[in-house]
């Protein structure tokens, strides 16, 4: 039996699907990796998945470009509970696509799950299973043998 790779056991291709629209996402790069150490600076990366708007924010950058393309500015009126005014509000990029995801448990689940997936298939680990795969496994010399006869 062929042992199992680690790039057998992780999905290629994660997504989630959002009022019936399914966004694929993108594995994590080391730039990805750059910019979620500098946007949740230590344990605040764990703490995102536990916060809805947050975990849109992560999503929406691991969106592939075209999609995050269709995110452009808008202008919208919303109004003000505080003083009783209509305001004019632009939305764009990672706040326009949280205002359009709905924040059941259900469609939240599903987005950390597929985030997870695509950081999980990102691992250096995998990496390296995909890089090693098919390279023939030497045994390295025992201590106890004899040296070569060029000794």
């Amino acid at each position: 039996m062929k042992p199992q790779s680690l790039l057998d056991m992780v999905p290629e291709n994660s997504s989630f699907s959002v009022n019936g629209r399914v966004f694929p996402v993108r594995l994590f790069t080391l730039d990805d990796q750059a910019w979620v150490m500098r946007t949740f600076p230590g344990d605040a990366f764990q703490a995102a998945f536990r916060d809805p708007v947050q975990l849109l924010r992560i999503a929406f950058h691991q969106l592939p470009i075209e999609v995050q393309k269709e995110f452009t500015p808008v202008e919208r009126e919303v109004f003000d509970d505080e003083t009783g005014e209509i305001k004019t509000e632009r939305l764009a990029g990672w706040r326009l696509f949280s205002s359009q995801v709905p924040t059941s448990p259900k469609v939240i689940s599903e987005i950390a799950e597929a985030l997870t997936a695509a950081l999980v298939g990102s691992s250096a680990a995998a990496e390296m299973s995909e890089a090693n795969e098919g390279v023939e496994k030497k045994t390295p010399p025992s201590l106890t043998s004899a040296p070569p006869s060029t000794w």
